[in-house]
């Protein structure tokens, strides 16, 4: 049988001999407390007493797996226990290698984590004291050697984290520079986001009085061309006003405010403090703002002064970009967001929405439809649902005849109003046609439909299952809606999948308020929360109380339970033993389940 733990430190040893300026001292089988060794640094290729920088504790783990690793795979999460956590971090941190191989030893693959006190604080904060291990995400080590020595010299500047108790924040009032230890690099091009939780970095402040400290912050590192900066001022033209728009300076006498993507206000400064003004208007950014980008523009083409930070200023000119009168514009983006109030969606949803000319013009039919229950011209004989596609996305409608020929009424089935108006009915196989009681115009709506569909006003969900007059059974079928909301949101990104987790909040949360299985109820609400990265300290805590109950119970459902709680708690390990005991009815069912891809995505 293969060493697994020496196999391991040699693939760790051969990759740290590449670097000229490192020396490991790693032993296999090493009984040391926590550490297996060290890594010196030196200055120099010429190593001896005087080139040493300093020394970065590592600790390797060895593990063999029947599964081969991706190749493509840059990441992977491996438990560290809350002990090594506690001691590196009170000891200046350190590298944890995990080493991935086939039962052989071959294979091998080397991955890891740099733990630095800060991001231990932040690993640890807000976890219960009872956590014995914490699922932490490692990096595929690099072959290079200079990426390598990289690594290392960020850990040991990381070290210097542990000489400190903190940052005092009055001291960033004395601030004059930072030093950033990036192992990714900054980018000259674009901004560069740096979270501790993401990224392996550390920050050093420079004070006026020459102290220089670790701090523990993240940052966003912007180029010299991104140097905006807000105008700590209210600008209005009518009844329109922008508080605090970015101001950016092209030379010390010429720039651009910018209050929005498509509004901006171009200076030009001349003598004796005159200030020459011209406003441009070019639609973008959202539905919204670009309304209010056109209010402000047509009242500052109607004469009426900019008034900056309480006083009045002539403008000299107001220009613009757009295809057609600002005024004609103005009504048509004014009806898109009757409609879109209408159907319930939030600005963020609707800033991702990527409407073309024949989008908007059957938008503009649906508003005259819907919004304002006028009947519209159509040629068509059909009648029924009709999907209208929108983009990605589409508005589901019910169409019927008109009051006259060649006209249309076009519904919303999802309309508040049209609630009490509204019939649905199903049949089994080859079973007549029946009134469905027991569900709403929601029930319809498969996985597709909800990832899709614009118009669902989620907002006004529970509504619908409150008027059912079997609530047991109202439960029952909110609580399938919920899973199916979850499964829907986990097809979809962005604005869209936060909009169909917040309808599944919305619903989950009433059927705890009102339902007896609670825990099955509170699993979905927690697993939304794990979803967005929500779940509390006290969430977890509850869910390990959950956990044992369910764990000593002989209950049915109570294996599947107890699974669904420790992929919550990305409780891996537990999970592996409480699937050892699942017949291929329970995997195939927990499969089916939307809590499976949190595990599956792990």
């Amino acid at each position: 049988m293969a060493n697994i733990e020496q196999l391991a430190v040699n693939a760790v040893t051969d990759l740290i001999g590449r670097c000229p300026k490192l020396s490991d001292y790693i032993a296999s089988n090493d009984r040391t407390p926590v550490t297996d060794g060290h890594i010196d640094v030196h200055s120099s290729e010429k190593k001896s007493n005087s080139t040493l920088v300093g020394r970065v504790p590592i600790q390797v783990k060895g593990r063999a797996t029947d599964k081969k690793i991706k190749q493509r795979r840059d990441s992977i999460k491996f438990p560290v226990n809350y002990e090594v956590l506690r001691f590196l971090r009170d000891d200046g941190g350190g590298i944890y290698f995990y080493v991935s191989m086939l039962p052989d030893g071959t294979k091998r693959t080397v991955f890891y984590a740099v733990l630095a006190p800060y991001k231990i604080d932040r690993i640890l904060n807000g976890k219960g004291l009872d956590q014995k291990s914490f699922s932490i995400p490692f990096k595929r080590f690099p072959q290079d050697a200079s990426k390598i020595q990289t690594i290392v010299g960020y850990a040991l500047e990381g070290r210097n984290q542990g000489k400190t108790s903190g940052f005092d924040g009055n001291l960033l009032e004395q601030m004059q520079s930072l030093t950033i230890y990036s192992v990714d690099g900054i980018n000259a091009d674009r901004p560069t986001v740096l979270n501790l939780e993401q990224n392996d970095f550390a920050v050093t402040a420079h004070t006026a009085g020459g102290l220089s400290l670790p701090v523990d912050i993240d940052l966003t590192v912007y180029p010299g061309s991104y140097a905006s900066q807000g105008l700590e001022v209210a600008i209005s033209c009518g009844e329109i006003e922008y508080l605090d728009p970015m101001i950016q300076f092209s030379d010390e006498n010429t720039g651009c405010i910018q209050f929005s993507k498509g509004l901006a206000l171009n200076f030009i400064g001349g003598a004796n403090h005159s200030l020459e003004t011209s406003i441009a208007l070019n639609l973008e950014g959202s539905v919204r703002s670009q309304l209010k980008d056109l209010d402000f523009f047509l009242a500052a083409r109607r004469g009426m002064p900019l008034v900056i930070d309480g006083v009045a200023q002539a403008l000299f000119s107001a220009t613009d970009e757009l295809k057609g009168q600002p005024e004609i514009l103005r009504d048509k983006i004014a009806r898109l967001m009757e409609l879109f109030d209408a159907f319930g969606l939030d600005d963020t949803y609707i800033d991702a929405l990527e409407l073309t000319a024949d989008d908007k013009r059957t938008l503009l039919t649906l508003h005259k439809a819907i919004v304002r229950g006028e009947e519209v011209e159509a040629t068509s004989d059909g009648i029924g649902r009709y999907d209208f596609p929108i983009g990605k996305f589409k508005i589901v409608t019910l169409v019927t005849n008109g009051s006259t020929e060649g006209h249309k009424r076009i519904i919303d089935p999802f309309d508040p109003g049209m609630r009490a108006k509204l019939r649905i009915y199903s049949s089994v196989g080859d079973s007549a046609v029946e009134e469905a009681e027991w569900g709403t115009v929601y029930e319809p709506m498969n996985g597709e439909d909800l990832a899709n569909t614009m118009n669902l006003r989620l907002n006004g969900i529970v509504r619908s299952y409150e008027m059912l007059e079997d609530r047991q059974g109202a439960i029952s079928t909110a609580n399938q809606k919920t899973l199916d909301l979850i499964a829907a949101a986990d097809s979809v990104e962005g604005a869209r999948r936060d909009y169909l987790l917040d309808g599944a909040n919305t619903l989950c949360e009433w059927t705890v308020a009102c339902g007896e299985d609670t825990l099955v109820y509170k699993i979905n609400l927690w697993q939304i929360a794990r979803r967005r990265g929500r779940l509390s300290a006290q969430d977890k805590r509850d869910i390990r109380t959950y956990r044992r109950t369910e764990q000593q119970s002989s209950a049915d459902n109570a294996k599947l339970r107890e699974a669904c709680l420790s992929i919550l708690l990305e409780d891996y390990e537990e999970l592996d033993l409480a699937l050892e005991s699942f017949t291929e009815a329970d995997l195939a069912q927990i499969r089916s389940w939307p809590i499976w891809t949190l595990f599956a995505l792990s």
